[in-house]
């Protein structure tokens, strides 16, 4: 079964209640003492001394670091696995017989993977050699609603595919008919939907870091930039901690993003996979135990949500 994401509200405010009845008795998650009480502000505080920074226009770049070479996602498998966290793959399902796509969500110590379409088991590498393999390019699809990148109007256009080679994955958009986008254009000439303001700043941050060699200085400033005017935005604190823990190794900033995305939203399951992760490279097993049991009893209750959803659909039918 799909995992499913805590992306809307009603759903992650439905969850909530379902997770705090169903955890009374549970460890709470770990709250600030009083001593730890300046973390949060002092983050903030952090981010508000970036405001002179970030508050020129998004597309200068007054100073970037010396050029730093890609840099990987944190591996606590230390290069045994045979895939990195979050690859997207195809999984060989013997249930439906046929190649289905699938994420990679979870990597342990000894390279063992865990996908989000067979929750909760773990592909050793002799199976991930037999039944896994890289997804590699995706074409989009006819119909799919997407944005593209127009020159003229200085903007990203709503608009949708509306033909698709079969050879060469070559498109055409709704906004620029009878002209052909070929692959190697689209990753810059066309993306999925984002929505202006914080959600277009958190996307060209993500993508900055893509880069070979990757913008960290900038990205860095975008995020910061969102969360001078949002302090608990999930996604820019998700993406600063990736951005503190990866390419600058800064764990202790990146924890405090992670505590003040946890204190916003406490099953956030991004959240506690990754921060359990860097607990773990940290040699911290006890906090790190404890944020999968988190992460693993959020699992159990989305399952429980979809499992008593289908059941009700299937009553009404």
């Amino acid at each position: 079964m799909q995992a499913c994401p805590l992306g809307s509200s009603w759903r992650a405010e439905v969850l909530t209640k379902l997770l705090s009845s169903s955890m009374e008795g549970q460890p709470k998650p770990p709250r600030k003492s009083a001593k730890q009480g300046p973390r949060k502000s002092a983050f903030v505080r952090d981010a508000r001394k970036s405001k002179a920074a970030v508050s020129k226009d998004s597309n200068e770049d007054p100073g970037e670091s010396p050029a730093l070479e890609p840099v990987k996602p944190l591996d606590i498998s230390n290069g045994k696995a045979l895939f990195l966290k979050y690859d997207n793959v195809y999984y060989n399902s013997a249930s439906l017989g046929k190649w289905v796509e699938a994420t990679v969500i979870m990597i342990n110590e000894q390279g063992h993977i865990m996908i989000d379409t067979k929750e909760e088991y773990w592909f050793p590498l002799d199976e991930q050699r037999e039944k896994i393999r890289p997804c590699g390019f995706k074409p989009f699809q006819v119909g799919e609603h997407v944005q593209y990148d127009s020159l003229t109007q200085h903007a990203w256009l709503d608009c949708k595919v509306i033909v698709v080679d079969p050879v060469d994955h070559s498109i055409q958009v709704s906004v620029k008919e009878h002209s052909w986008i070929k692959v190697a254009q689209q990753g810059d000439k066309v993306r999925y939907p984002v929505r202006p303001g914080f959600e277009e700043l958190i996307w060209q941050a993500g993508r900055m870091l893509k880069k070979n060699p990757p913008e960290v200085d900038t990205a860095e400033r975008k995020y910061r930039k969102v969360l001078v005017q949002e302090e608990d935005n999930i996604k820019a604190l998700e993406g600063l901690a990736l951005l503190l823990r990866d390419y600058r190794g800064d764990y202790s900033q990146a924890e405090a993003c992670y505590e003040t995305a946890l204190e916003e939203s406490p099953y956030e399951m991004k959240v506690l996979s990754d921060y359990a992760d860097m607990c773990l490279v940290q040699g911290r097993d006890g906090l790190a135990e404890d944020l999968y049991g988190r992460l693993r009893r959020v699992r159990e209750k989305l399952r429980e949500f979809d499992e008593s959803g289908e059941s009700d659909s299937d009553e009404g039918c």
